[in-house]
């Protein structure tokens, strides 16, 4: 069986090679524009520290020497995946992508129609790639047709994506800001509730004039002091997270520029890219065009239903092959055509002369 799809295959391969070849001749005169147009790369580097890692890993040791949580390996997200993800999620935003372009060149072609608009937030996603380099260390490269693009879309970005930071932090604190500061309402009333109560109970039974109370006001008493204090207690711990919000609102930006330090500033390119520097790209795509090229032979070859080896009327008929016809070479048979053509007649005189010698024979 596979002997004969291996030879249906090569047949129809070969049979219309020109037309299976097209996609891969495609691909490759892909390839040579592609290392035909310079290209320039601008990349930075930013070291991430956070804070909240080691806060996961510590809590990750306590649960498992508690043991709620089992043996074996526990995948834990680094500070760099995490930015990395982070990047990835916001190149896939318009919003953030047309942060950046507002600060390059390229910002007039975002007045140019839907259209243009498009190709160029499509141009910026295209060039843009972003790894891990480490634990703590991501490095995004940038690349355009001009140094100067380059340089500015890698500017950009690092600028943006302070930006966001900050305002993602702001929102962030405002909002934890906001909520304290309506939970302390409550917890304020609750203690003058609990303050209230216990005036209330001092009034209806005052302290006796002579002696001590009695036990069961003794009691109650000190009911309405532990929930005095628990009251007081709350609110102090709701006040003490609303001062933490508001200091954390504060220092946003210095959190963030201590937080994310860029290494390595992007640069303007001194020089394009060679071609041992861009292999991969025109290995990509000829690698695509050969897939191409296999798959549409395959298609072919489905679609195909008639008999082209001997091995398909053994396998579809089960009738055994007596002969063959051998392919004809075109050439050899172009060349017997021209001799037969070539080749004189015999005249009738000659038939004639030989006749006699045939009777006499």
């Amino acid at each position: 069986m596979v002997p004969r799809v291996t030879l249906r295959l090569l047949e129809s391969y070969f049979r219309h090679r020109w037309l299976h070849l097209l996609p891969l001749c495609i691909m490759a005169l892909a390839a040579v524009a592609y290392l035909a147009s310079p290209v320039y790369i601008s990349h930075a580097s930013i070291y991430v520290r956070k804070e909240t890692l080691l806060d996961t890993l510590n809590q990750v040791r306590q649960l498992r020497d508690e043991g709620l949580v089992g043996g074996g390996t526990l995948q834990v997200s680094t500070p760099a995946l995490s930015t990395v993800n982070e990047f990835k999620e916001l190149v896939g935003t318009e919003a953030f992508v047309r942060a950046v372009i507002d600060q390059t060149d390229l910002r007039t072609r975002m007045t140019m129609g839907p259209r243009e608009v498009d190709r160029t937030i499509r141009l910026y996603r295209e060039s843009f790639f972003v790894e891990t380099e480490g634990d703590n260390l991501v490095r995004f490269y940038v690349e355009a047709e001009t140094p100067e693009l380059a340089y500015q879309m890698a500017s950009a970005t690092a600028t943006s994506y302070r930006a966001w930071k900050i305002s993602r932090d702001v929102q962030e604190g405002t909002a934890a800001t906001d909520f304290f500061s309506e939970v302390v309402k409550p917890y304020e009333q609750d203690l003058v509730n609990a303050r209230k109560a216990l005036e209330d109970y001092l009034a209806v039974r005052p302290a006796p004039v002579v002696g001590d109370r009695p036990v069961e006001e003794e009691l109650q008493i000190k009911q309405y002091n532990d929930a005095i204090d628990l009251a007081n207690e709350r609110l102090r711990s709701i006040l003490a997270r609303e001062e933490s919000a508001r200091l954390a609102l504060s220092q946003t930006e210095r959190d963030v520029d201590q937080t994310y330090v860029v290494v390595d500033s992007p640069r303007v390119p001194e020089r394009a890219e060679t071609l041992l520097d861009r292999w991969m790209y025109p290995t990509v795509f000829l690698s695509v065009g050969l897939l191409l090229s296999i798959l549409s032979a395959v298609m072919l070859l489905v679609l195909d239903k008639s008999f082209r080896v001997a091995a398909d009327v053994v396998q579809e008929l089960e009738l055994p092959v007596l002969a063959q016809v051998a392919r004809s070479n075109p050439n050899e048979t172009q060349q017997r055509v021209t001799q037969l053509i070539s080749t004189p007649k015999p005249s009738a005189s000659s038939e004639q002369q030989a006749a006699p010698g045939r009777a006499s024979a």
